[in-house]
This record gives C-alpha cells, structure tokens and sequence, in this order.
C-alpha cells in the first residue's frame, strides 16, 4: 500500500471555443446601461462617438480605452472604444458615464451617441488582446480601408465602425464594404458592424467604407483575439 494518498485527476479545463452576442445597448445620452444578466468572464466592448473635436473624452470606469481619432476642425467627430476584459456579474443594470457631447451649433442638438456590446464564450473570457487597426477620417467621401484581420487566431471579433455629425442612419457603403459583416447595430449616425470568427474559423480582411454624409466622416475597423 502506498504511503502517499492518492491524488484526483481533474478534468481538463475546456478551452474557449465559441462566442455569441450576449446582449446589446445604445444611447443618446451621456450615460448608457449595463444590460441586466452580465455574467463574469463576459466581454464588453463601448463605442462612444461625441461631436465635436472639442468635446473631453470620458472613459467609464473599469473600461480600458482602445482608441481615439478625429477628423479636423471644430466639429470632427471622436471614435471612443472600450473593452472591459473581464466582467463580473454586479455590473448587470448598472448605469456608465462616458463623454456628454456637445450642442451642435447647427441644430441645437446634443450629438451623443454610443453602443454596448456585451460577447459571451462557452467558458468565461480571461483575456482579449486588442489589434491595432485602420481608420480614415475627412469632411469629404473617406476611401474604403481595409483591415488585414486574415492573419489572426481565432476566436476573435472584428468590427468597423463609422460615424459622422448628422442624425440620420448613416449605413456602411454597399459594394464596397466586404465582406458584410455578421450582424449591424445603429444608433442615428453611429454604425457597428462586427464579425465573430470562432475556433476553427477562417478570419477574411476586412474593407469598411461610407458614403459622403455631411462634415467629418470617420471610418474605424479593428479587431480582438480571445482566449478563456
């Protein structure tokens, strides 16, 4: 009989394989909710694109700024990306401040838009490393950009995104925006698109573009790879 007692053999821990869309939000406001039933391990991802190039950038608390770009002059139009890595389930309802926008001379409107995507794995997500992308901005017709996304490891999500100073839906350009990606959501002229390529996958390079929709046109498209 051996003198040392014998030790379990644990299963082996499951690996991330599969992500899907948990849930989702937009706002026009200052502030944007948290949707109820966060879980720990899920990932959210903020896009918060104030007008104008003078209005201060507010980054929520426990979110992690991905990136910033503006076109020029006064009214350009800030990207604002966050990324939560690791959420736990006490965030479901709570209520996040990002940048309050400023009053469009124009039409006396605030322009504050943002979007809250909220990705579960089949496993809680441990870590998602950000790669930096493209953008383009111009108070013109901005040409297409395309992010070499083909050469990352999946699971991963890619996204474009696009905005600019008016308040009507501003849609991605057809014909050149390829391929399209899985799933759109839109808030007046802010516009995410994203792609989830899961384990196994095959990611494609992404080409995002838009139509001349007034002043400051702002194009961005990046992506990030996880693991659980």
């Amino acid at each position: 009989m051996s003198a040392f007692p014998l030790m379990p053999i644990l299963p082996p821990r499951d690996i991330l394989r599969e992500v899907t869309l948990a849930a989702s939000a937009t706002s026009t406001a200052a502030t944007i909710t948290m949707p109820a039933g966060v879980r720990a391990g899920d990932l959210a991802l903020l896009f918060d694109a104030p007008a104008g190039g003078n209005s201060p950038r507010v980054v929520p608390a426990g979110f992690t700024s991905l990136y910033a770009i503006a076109t020029s002059g006064g009214w350009g139009r800030h990207h604002g990306v966050a990324m939560r890595l690791i959420a736990s389930a006490s965030e479901g309802g709570t209520t996040l401040t990002g940048s309050a926008g400023t009053v469009d001379p124009g039409t006396g409107v605030v322009n504050s838009r943002k979007i809250l995507l909220v990705f579960r794995g089949n496993v809680p997500i441990r870590s998602a490393i950000y790669v930096p992308g493209v953008s383009t901005g111009s108070n013109g017709n901005p040409g297409t950009v395309t992010l070499l996304s083909g050469a990352g490891t999946p699971p991963l999500i890619l996204w474009g995104c696009i905005s600019t100073t008016a308040h009507a839906t501003t849609p991605f350009e057809t014909g050149w925006t390829t391929p399209a990606f899985g799933t759109e959501v839109a808030i007046e002229a802010l516009r995410v698109g994203y792609t989830i390529v899961n384990r196994g996958g095959a990611p494609l390079n992404q080409a995002v573009d838009m139509t001349d929709l007034g002043s400051s046109n702002m194009i961005t498209a990046a992506y990030v790879t996880l693991e659980g």
